[in-house]
């Protein structure tokens, strides 16, 4: 075979196999560029769902639908209990929280819907043994009327108060039947409920 034939034979089998290398090549990259845009829906997923997470805020615009929801609609785990919650949004999802979990729903909720709001934390003894704890309520205004939430017997319960923290913790104490020694506040918008600073009273 002459040396031109044999350099034309070279170079198309060089080309020949450049098209196999890059066919075998870009086949795999079109499988994972298909499975990547198999995953763009749960854009539309989680705009969803926080199109319902706001539909449900927005229909508790007062706090008897709010604990009234929370009742139908959440377990209070009672032996749950932790200094950071999880969001409003995730409680939705799970149906099932600790206290500090509802505290923090309400207030997002009720600070939604311009209320002024805020959960209290107690640190109390109880009994001759001086067993002690921390307790977590919410304390908020409605139509110039001092409430607050509380958290008892896996329910959202909801008492009015005088206004005076002083009043509020006698009514706490007469309610478990204990003395509460310190207290702080924490405003909305956080998930770490570790106070920065303990009040006594």
């Amino acid at each position: 075979m002459k040396k031109p034939q044999l350099f034309i034979l070279g170079i198309t089998c060089c080309i020949a196999v450049a098209f196999i290398i890059f066919i075998l090549f870009s086949f795999p990259f079109k499988l994972t560029n298909s499975k990547i845009s198999s995953h763009v829906p749960q854009n539309n997923t989680s705009s969803q769902a926080e199109n319902e997470f706001q539909n449900v805020i927005l229909k508790l615009d007062n706090s008897d639908k709010l604990a009234a929801f929370m009742n139908e609609n959440f377990i209070l785990d009672i032996n749950n209990v932790n200094d950071t919650a999880i969001s409003p949004k995730e409680l939705l999802m799970k149906k099932q929280g600790g206290i500090q979990d509802f505290a923090v729903f309400a207030v997002s909720v009720l600070d939604s819907h311009k209320f002024e709001t805020g959960i209290i934390r107690y640190k109390f003894t109880i009994g001759k043994n001086h067993k002690t704890g921390i307790n977590t309520i919410v304390v908020f205004g409605e139509n110039n009327t001092p409430k607050y939430f509380y958290f008892d017997e896996g329910k959202v319960k909801i008492s009015p108060y005088s206004g005076s923290f002083n009043d509020l913790f006698h009514q706490e104490e007469k309610r478990l039947n204990a003395i509460i020694t310190e207290y702080a506040a924490i405003y909305p918008g956080t998930l770490n409920l570790i106070p920065r600073e303990w009040r006594k009273r």
